[in-house]
């Protein structure tokens, strides 16, 4: 329901920008400059340990899908139908 109610408030009320103008607008930047403006960015100390934080958090959470099935074949149960097993923890 909801989905349907967002489909149609974008549907009535978003307006494309016009291509041109706003192709025009932006200049272009190379490649020296765009890696420059990123070493900018990860100067700054908290956003850096913010990106370690969030990139450890989400290494240790897809552990848990790939080493599951694993720890689940080798201790709990010896021949699991670990298809079915992998399946629903994926989704």
């Amino acid at each position: 329901m909801f989905s349907i109610l967002a489909f149609l408030v974008v549907l009535f009320v978003y307006k494309e920008p016009d291509g041109d103008a706003a192709i025009a607008a932006k200049p272009r930047k190379s490649t020296g400059e765009i890696l420059v403006n990123m070493l900018l960015v990860l100067k700054n100390t908290r956003f850096a340990l913010f990106l370690v934080v969030s990139a450890g958090f989400w290494f240790l959470y897809n552990q848990v899908y790939n080493l599951a099935p694993l720890y689940t074949k080798r201790v709990i149960e010896p021949s699991p139908a670990m298809d079915i097993y992998t399946a629903a923890t994926r989704w």
